[in-house]
Parts: C-alpha cells; structure tokens; sequence
C-alpha cells in the first residue's frame, strides 16, 4: 500500500484464511506498516504469487462493522472512477477478526518520501495530488483523514486509500470545506513556502473551476497554521506516552519515554538506573554545573546523554511544576521535527524523583558528526555553493520559528551544526512558544539581536543572512 513509514517494521507471520478464500489459504505476512492497537493493523504481505496488503480489524465488537465500511468505501470510490485498490478478499477468521485483502500497489513516490523532501521535489507530488483531490470533491467524495499516507501515486494516478473515513455525498463539496481540506494537506509539508502555497491553492482552485482569488489563498495560509498547531498538540501529547514509536515508564524513583528502537530489548528500569555509569564510560563533552554532557557508544551508534544536575530543592520545585528541561528538550526535537526544522533525533527523556520532586533529569539524542556554523562559513576550503546552501537553510529555519511564534533563548553559532548541507539546531530545552504577541516579539528581537552578535567579529559573514522583521 505505501512505502514502511516510521512505525513499519519487518515480520515473519503466517494467517490461515478460510477455505472460501480459494485454494491458496496461507497469507505471509512480511511487513507491518500500521498498528492502531485494538482496531486493526495493517502488513504487507504476499497470498501466493500475489503482492498485497492486508488490513486486520480486530475491535472485539466492532471488527465486522470496520471491515464492511472498508470493502463499501473502496467500492464506492471505483463506482465514482476514482482510483482505489482493488479488493481481492474478505471475510472473517478463525479468531473472530476480520480481514480485508487488496492488490498492493506499486508506488512512483512514496508519501513519506514527498514529505520529507525538497520542496522542489514536494510541490510536483502535490500538483498532481491536488489535481486528484480536485475530482474527489467535485464528485461528491470527502477523505476526512486527508494526509499523506493515505494518498499514493501509483503509474501516474493518485490512488486514496483508508476509504473507510471517505464521506460521499451527491453534491460537489463545497468551497469553505474544500479549502479546509487544501490547508490540511499543505500543512503537513513544512518545507513549502508561502509562495508554494498559494500556487497549490490556485492548482486546486482551477481545477474546481473556480476563479482563484486572493481570499481563498490568505483562508489555506491561515488554516495551515491551525491545522499545524493542532497537529502539534495532539502529536506532543502522544510522545509523552506509550505509543507505536515510544515507551512510557515509571517507578517510585523515575519517570521516562524511551524510543522503542533505541530501547530495543533492554529494561526500561535498567538502562535509566546506569545512566551516570554509561556517561562516565563514554567522552565527556562538557562537564558545567549546570548539565554535564558525553558522547557515549549505544549499539551500532553513538548517542549524546546530557544530564541536568541537581541544584537544590527550590529549583527542584520548579522543575517538578513547569517540567524538567529534559522534558522540555524532548518536547521540542519533536516540535521542530515535525516543522521540518532539523535537530538531533530525541531517543529518551528520564526524570529522576525523590518523592514528588524531579531532582535530576537526562535528555539522550543522536550523535551528529558536524562543525559549528561560524567554522564552516570561516572555512576557506568549503565550497561557496555549500555556504550558500548553509545560509539559506539557516534563513529558512529562522523564519520558521517566526511563523510559529517560537524562541530559542541562545542562537549562538554552537548551536547550528553543519553536517554536509544540512544544519541542525540544538540546545532546545530554552525554546519557547508564544501565545501572547507582545511576548514573542520582545523574545524574538532578543533571539535576532543574539543570532546577529555571533558576527560581529565577522561582518562579512553576517551579511550573507537576510536580515528578518522582529
């Protein structure tokens, strides 16, 4: 169905399907792509000489309703020509659960490739999706879960899949709602820019038959925004639990998230209670009164562990009430990763307690392997075209935060790191979002004027930054 995202993971797992199913009944199932934990998952798999996909409902009673509206929805859609998967069976298993097997598609971009892309390979994908998006609605037909995993373009056409979340109505879906639908979709490619999405509006917009107007692209920009900041929320809330990508763990004297694939088969309790001893067995980074840092060896990889240090109980209290800066650290690799700002992948958070207080906290990410930005651009043997790709990336990064109201409390030049073309920024546990507008700009012109003090012992380089509005 669509390329393994994030969540997909390879298996080995064999069903039994029922003898109306035909002669083949062994379905191989070889990668999970989806899990939505007792409802259903979702695996690639292979029935015989046939590549598929198998989508498992397995609400204990709703299975059956979930697996109806699945085969009705993908029905409805090719009764309309729009492109969906082909059913090849569906029917009940011997555990009660129901199954629903489609041909499996060949993808000519995956949808998690087009979102992380460059917006110059992104805004191709999204010409011809909202093209299709375009038909979809003027016949009547809503996906009221418009996101990229479940769009794929297969042999030049966009196929929609999870058809069991299309609403079909006999009239073509009204304007309001359609551009609702546009923002949903632009919003989840932070890449673009405000110029790149106001021409998708007006592709949309043509193709509808409609006169693009400015109102219209000012109503996709303005949603983007709202689409974008609840897609925040929910996503910062599900990362501080147990879910597909982390684990949740608590004991009387701590409190973390762990990625599961940097967990892997470890003990939660285990890994948490040794993490001074993996620190003083690794490189030591810094060692502050503040935070103390190293570089320590993790599998295959080199990971980061920075640690908060104890500083009384007052400064425990607050930590305990406004959370931990490992928390907040955690929190906002996140956030920027999901506005396509790059940092360091966040692997855990852990709040050590005694009794209800956070004394101590660590914060463990990725190691990257890069220069710091004044470094690079001082560098007489870098490339021009490098620099300038640096710049730009540095630009875009800076008005990204602005568009969202954030501050990060500390551009100094550390705290760019240049690895090839791509900047990464660190030290987030001082980054801040702004609801209040007064706030934020008086933020924001202390995070400008620190980000210009970095040159001013090198003009020459701070005039390569376009200069930005507090």
């Amino acid at each position: 169905m669509t390329e393994p995202d994030s969540q997909s993971t390879t298996c080995e797992l064999r069903i039994e399907l029922p003898a109306d199913a035909g002669s083949d009944t062994t379905l191989v199932c070889t990668r999970r792509l989806r899990d939505v934990p007792g409802r259903r998952h979702v695996y690639e798999a292979m029935w015989g000489d046939l590549a598929v996909v198998a989508k498992l409902f397995c609400h204990p009673t709703r299975a059956a309703g979930h697996a109806r509206r699945e085969v009705r929805g993908l029905a409805a859609l090719r009764d309309r020509a729009v492109p969906a998967p082909m059913v090849l069976y569906a029917g009940q298993l011997n555990d009660g659960s129901h199954v629903v097997i489609t041909l499996r598609l060949e993808t000519d971009v995956t949808p998690a490739r087009a979102v992380t892309a460059d917006r110059n390979e992104a805004v191709p994908w999204l010409d011809v999706v909202l093209l299709a998006i375009a038909n979809l609605h003027a016949k009547g037909a809503l996906q009221r879960d418009l996101h990229p995993d479940n769009l794929l373009i297969s042999r030049g056409q966009v196929c929609f899949l999870d058809p069991a979340l299309v609403r079909l109505s006999p009239r073509a879906v009204p304007r309001r709602t359609a551009l609702s639908q546009v923002a949903l979709l632009l919003s989840q490619f932070p890449r673009l820019t405000a110029a790149d999405r106001r021409a998708l509006t007006e592709t949309y917009a043509i193709a509808r038959g409609w006169r693009p107007t400015a109102a219209d692209s000012d109503r996709v920009e303005h949603l983007c925004l709202s689409h974008t900041r609840e897609r925040l929320r929910r996503a910062l809330k599900k990362c501080q639990r147990s879910n597909t990508r982390e684990v949740h763990a608590t004991s009387a004297v701590f409190e973390a998230v762990f990625d599961r694939r940097f967990l892997g088969a470890r003990a939660s309790d285990e890994v948490a209670a040794q993490l001074d001893a993996t620190m003083a067995a690794g490189v030591a980074l810094k060692a502050g009164r503040t935070c103390s840092l190293a570089r320590v060896d993790w599998d295959s990889a080199s990971v980061v562990i920075k640690r908060y240090n104890p500083r009384g109980t007052f400064h425990a209290a607050r930590h305990t009430l406004k959370g931990s800066r490992a928390r907040r650290h955690w929190l906002n690799s996140h956030r920027l990763l999901m506005l396509g700002i790059p940092t360091p992948r966040p692997l855990a958070f852990v709040e050590v307690r005694q009794g209800l207080l956070v004394v101590c906290s660590y914060f463990i990410m990725e190691f990257i392997a890069g220069r710091e930005l004044r470094d690079m651009l001082l560098d007489p043997d870098t490339a021009e075209a490098d620099k300038q790709a640096v710049v730009a990336q540095v630009d875009d990064m800076l008005r990204c935060l602005g568009r969202f109201r954030l501050t990060h409390s500390d551009l100094k030049h550390r705290n760019f790191l240049v690895c090839g073309r791509e900047v990464f920024l660190t030290d987030l546990d001082g980054m801040h979002e702004h609801g209040s507008a007064l706030l934020y700009a008086r933020a924001r012109r202390r995070d400008l004027a620190r980000f210009a003090r970095n040159w001013d012992d090198t003009p020459e380089i701070g005039k390569r930054f376009t200069p930005l509005p507090d």
